[in-house]
């Protein structure tokens, strides 16, 4: 009698086991993609992919990095309101021009970066930590810096050159409802 006890509640076990493996799964609720105030009013592809990235805001504009994967991946909030604008096709490519380069000139500084934080690693972890050449590795990176920042700024203003007055007017337009 025990056995048949046990042979039944194991039993009954198993078949819920297996009754509940073929339910069928529900999927998650899809998870609202957050957009950033400053954004909601900008339509364009490229603010699907913006992330902050390496740098944050002050390195290398509002987007952060080289891992935005969009248009402005080195460029600010500036440039996003321009990529909202109805561009031209020669526009555009322009501006992909001018972006590739820069991506390309801060890809080799940001390698020098790295190269130069694995140096100040290196001097943190001395034995003797020698304050006048982590300060020398720490201006070289900041200097570094400042040079992409200054290559993101000229960008920019490239970029904005390309508009039209009226383009100019509307861009100017949404950059005052950003600062409200």
């Amino acid at each position: 009698m025990r056995k048949t006890a046990i042979v039944l509640i194991a039993s009954a076990l198993l078949a819920g086991t297996a009754v509940a493996a073929d339910a069928p799964q529900q999927k998650p609720a899809a998870a609202k993609r957050f957009v950033h105030p400053k954004f909601e009013n900008c339509h364009h592809e490229a603010h699907e992919h913006m992330g902050y990235g390496m740098g944050g805001y002050g390195m290398m504009g509002h987007q952060g990095g080289m891992m935005g994967g969009s248009d402005v991946k080195m460029l600010g909030p500036r440039t996003a309101i321009v990529l909202s604008l109805p561009l031209t096709a020669e526009q555009r490519a322009s501006i992909n021009k001018l972006t590739d380069k820069l991506q390309h000139d801060n890809w080799a500084t940001m390698g020098t970066i790295m190269d130069d934080t694995g140096v100040l690693r290196d001097l943190y972890q001395a034995e003797r930590r020698d304050p006048v050449a982590i300060d020398k590795t720490y201006q070289r990176i900041f200097d570094l810096k400042r040079q992409m920042i200054k290559g993101a700024l000229d960008t920019e203003n490239q970029i904005e050159d390309l508009l039209t007055p009226d383009q100019l007017k509307e861009f100017r337009a949404r950059l005052q409802q950003q600062v409200r």
